[in-house]
């Protein structure tokens, strides 16, 4: 059983992401640890602020998982505020930058898919294998509109 695991709510102010009005809101969750990169990737590139909370179990992972988020998303252009529990996100366009991926494979890949909205250098892409070896071959297969096998 996943140690990780987690259900509840969490607290985000939404900022035209998806389409929606902003203001705070209430979302059900059950999240793990690896949805957080993602989410605040969306949060990035989407119109407005958006607030994630209710996350500081992020700061014991392969690296300070908040930290690393939050560095990612600025060498990038974003305009990101930490907080004690989770982190602010401006939303907008990201410029492009060099990444670190701090030893920790979902910031890699964050960096990754950021790399569709932007120019993106990474160092230590490399920590990727730690969770999916094949993660590189998948990338290239969906950007090129194939299906590669694993």
């Amino acid at each position: 059983m996943n140690k990780e695991k987690r259900s509840g709510w969490i607290r985000m102010l939404i900022g035209g992401a998806l389409g929606l009005l902003g203001g705070f809101v209430w979302v059900p969750y059950v999240l793990y640890s690896r949805e957080y990169p993602p989410l605040a990737l969306l949060a990035a590139c989407a119109a407005g602020t958006t607030r994630i909370t209710g996350a500081a179990r992020l700061r014991y992972k392969e690296s300070d998982r908040l930290a690393s988020i939050a560095a990612a998303l600025r060498a990038l252009g974003a305009d990101v505020r930490d907080l004690p529990d989770g982190l602010e996100i401006a939303g907008g366009r990201l410029t492009g930058g060099t990444v670190d991926a701090c030893g920790d494979h979902r910031i890699a890949m964050l960096a990754a898919i950021a790399s569709a909205r932007c120019d993106v250098r990474l160092r230590g892409a490399e920590c990727v294998e730690k969770s999916d070896p094949h993660f590189w071959q998948t990338l290239a297969g969906l950007r090129s509109g194939t299906e590669e096998s694993r």
